[in-house]
């Protein structure tokens, strides 16, 4: 690709990523109650920390030798769009978001039919389905998908303050209140420590930088007690 290419290219994901967070922005605010529809979870300040803890997966996994430089650019526009969308339920708010991206990308004329497709993939890659228990992610065998699940719910291995913050978030987006009842709380510790018990990384990178998971089991452990 030629440096022209090259500067085009960087310019357009800037101005798809930042389109993408305007929107999330627009929408649900920076998580103070702005935003037209305020969420306590998925507002901008999740969405930029889903970015960050890809970025440092990505490094590690460009040490590693398992993607491309140019890759990280994928990641950075799927993690600033992949929760532009909240009202449509679990699988087709995914859906839109992932379309929204590949259009963007198909209209910058910059990036190639696979670039389009592999950044759809790993917005779809975050969807998460909830069993008793259980958190289900599906990211499909491409790296970069399972990178950005993992980056998506980075916070379960992170350090306790970090889990509890977005824990707590979490639970209140749930109940849509900022005081969930006593009862709120354990019901969803109880919930929170079958999740810490269950869920699994995909990555080693991600292993390996959220080593923090039995902690934050024991940290809930501690709370229900």
């Amino acid at each position: 690709m030629k440096q022209g290419q090259d500067a085009d290219r960087a310019v357009q994901v800037e101005l798809i990523s930042e389109a993408a967070l305007r929107e999330v922005a627009r929408k649900y605010g920076t998580g103070i109650g702005d935003g037209e529809t305020p969420l306590a979870y998925h507002h901008l300040g999740h969405t930029l920390d889903v970015g960050h803890m890809f970025l440092a997966l990505a490094a590690r996994s460009l040490q590693n030798r398992k993607i491309e430089v140019k890759d990280i650019d994928l990641g950075r526009m799927a993690a600033s769009s992949h929760d532009m969308e909240q009202g449509l339920g679990r699988g087709d708010s995914e859906e839109f978001c992932a379309a929204w991206v590949k259009q963007a990308m198909y209209e910058a004329e910059c990036f190639t039919p696979q670039e389009i497709d592999i950044t759809g993939q790993m917005v779809q890659a975050t969807k998460v389905w909830f069993d008793p228990g259980y958190v289900i992610q599906r990211p499909g065998k491409l790296n970069l998908c399972k990178l950005l699940a993992d980056a998506d719910l980075s916070s379960l291995g992170r350090d306790h303050v970090t889990y509890w913050y977005w824990a707590m978030a979490l639970l209140k987006e749930i109940k849509k209140t900022e005081e969930p009842t006593r009862q709120d709380l354990l019901e969803f510790l109880f919930s929170q420590r079958l999740l810490l018990t269950n869920h699994k990384f995909h990555t080693e990178e991600a292993w390996q930088l959220f080593p923090y998971q039995h902690r934050n089991l024991q940290f809930v452990n501690e709370k229900i007690k």
